[in-house]
């Protein structure tokens, strides 16, 4: 992953109708994204198969599937492992199925000691000298749902890996896209 923001930018221009998949923000990281990368390290890069969740609003998993991805955003259980269904509230404990079913923790980010229950501030990323929040690649199944609009997860200013969902095409403060690739 890179340590710093290639741009900043929301993740739709206009409400996306469904998930990940639908997101601007998916094409973008693909196609305008990878033109800010040097030669020397776009020749380098393969594309992997990322899951996600497609659907948007969501009570189970089956809205989890594998999509095609050079450059890709982290998914939340990426940055801070898995959570257990006791950790949502009374009604939400479908949601550990869906975030945790997006990934595995990375080692880095289990040596880093990332919670999903904190500010952690060695997820504090910077954009033109300020605390910046940004994007992952997990909608909030929940909050799409009672919204009526696509809610994007996003690391916050102050690290934390879970508070900041806001609407694709609206976030709420300026978001930043820090993207991860495999060679």
């Amino acid at each position: 992953m890179f340590d710093a923001g290639i741009a900043e930018r929301n993740a739709a221009a206009e409400p996306p109708s469904a998930g990940w998949a639908d997101c601007e923000l998916r094409g973008w990281l693909d196609n305008d994204g990878l033109k800010l990368l040097p030669n020397e390290l776009r020749a380098l890069i393969k594309s992997v198969k990322k899951i996600s969740n497609n659907v948007g609003a969501a009570r189970s998993a089956s809205c989890l599937s594998e999509l095609p991805a050079t450059l890709w955003l982290p998914a939340m259980v990426e940055l801070c492992g898995t959570q257990p269904p006791d950790s949502f509230a009374e009604g939400f404990h479908y949601l550990a199925d869906i975030y945790n079913g997006e990934g595995k923790e990375y080692q880095l980010f289990r040596e880093l000691k990332v919670s999903p229950y904190t500010t952690n501030e060695t997820l504090v990323r910077q954009w033109k000298g300020k605390d910046t929040c940004w994007w992952e690649r997990t909608a909030s199944p929940d909050t799409s749902e009672s919204e009526g609009t696509l809610y994007m997860n996003r690391v916050g200013h102050d690290g934390d890996v879970f508070t900041y969902a806001t609407p694709a095409e609206k976030p709420n403060k300026r978001t930043c896209v820090i993207p991860g690739f495999c060679i």
